[in-house]
């Protein structure tokens, strides 16, 4: 299940918000035949977009709002895929699935650590999302594609070293898939985790990141050796003249969900 939520909290560089609609326009221009796995995985598995709805202007309403909406979609067995919106999405989309997977792993593709102690109006930035999410007691972190950190930071994750694990681009592979091997794994995919040359269209582009190939190795990888059972994909910041970064991102959607069934049919 297909879910846009364009949350953005108050951001320097405004229009995340749009992400999902630019996504989903974008997906309508995509071919199902998948040539990597030389099939159409559209054929073994259902793909359904819940309708836009409004989005609660209060952010933890508004997080409340998401955790309902993704509860009724595990509840019904099916997948979820939330579209941001920023990466706030995810303290509201892991809810339901820390409480049926108590042993959650939270895999984040990003460029930036966003472990800092955000408070008062930062409470909510983009640099303290997956510091909020380790409030969550039971949750271990995954940190992939960081080129981005503060001293801060690291002292964190060196207080936390035995949830937190950073593992940066150029690594051998298999060490990613060695942190995630029969684990349970909700994975949050910022595309600024991407180089600025692939992904110029997001609010904070740090040079030296991935590109395709990279991502889609990595995501089949992964998918073989643990159990996806829930994803978002945020920041995209739809830019004029850069429709090229939307379809990028449909096309990621889209390998990201072929690759979560394909053992599945």
């Amino acid at each position: 299940m297909v879910i846009p939520f364009g949350l953005e909290p108050p951001t320097p560089y405004r229009g995340t918000a749009r992400g999902p609609s630019a996504i989903l326009k974008a997906s309508q221009l995509l071919s199902p035949y998948d040539i990597e796995q030389a099939d159409t995985p559209y054929n073994h598995f259902d793909i359904e977009t819940l309708k836009p709805f409004k989005i609660e202007k209060d952010i933890l309403t508004a997080l409340d709002q998401l955790e309902e909406v993704v509860s009724h979609v595990i509840a019904e067995g099916r997948f979820p895929l939330t579209l941001g919106g920023s990466n706030a999405v995810t303290l509201g989309a892991i809810r339901p699935l820390l409480k049926k997977y108590p042993d959650l792993v939270l895999l984040s593709f990003n460029s930036h650590a966003c472990l800092q102690d955000g408070k008062g109006a930062d409470t909510f930035a983009h640099k303290s999302i997956l510091h909020h999410a380790l409030q969550h007691k039971g949750l271990n972190l995954v940190l992939y594609g960081v080129r981005d950190i503060s001293s801060p930071e690291v002292t964190f994750m060196n207080e936390n070293k035995n949830r937190i694990r950073l593992i940066p681009i150029g690594e051998p592979i298999q060490k990613l898939t060695a942190a995630l091997k029969g684990k349970i794994v909700y994975l949050s995919f910022d595309v600024d985790v991407w180089d600025p040359s692939l992904m110029p269209a997001t609010a904070l582009p740090e040079p030296g990141g991935m590109f395709w190939k990279d991502t889609i190795e990595a995501v089949h990888v992964i998918t073989e050796v643990c159990t996806v059972v829930g994803a978002d994909i945020v920041e995209l910041l739809p830019t004029p003249g850069l429709h090229a970064a939307d379809y990028t991102v449909a096309k990621l959607a889209y390998s990201l969900l072929s690759s979560c069934f394909k053992n599945r049919y």
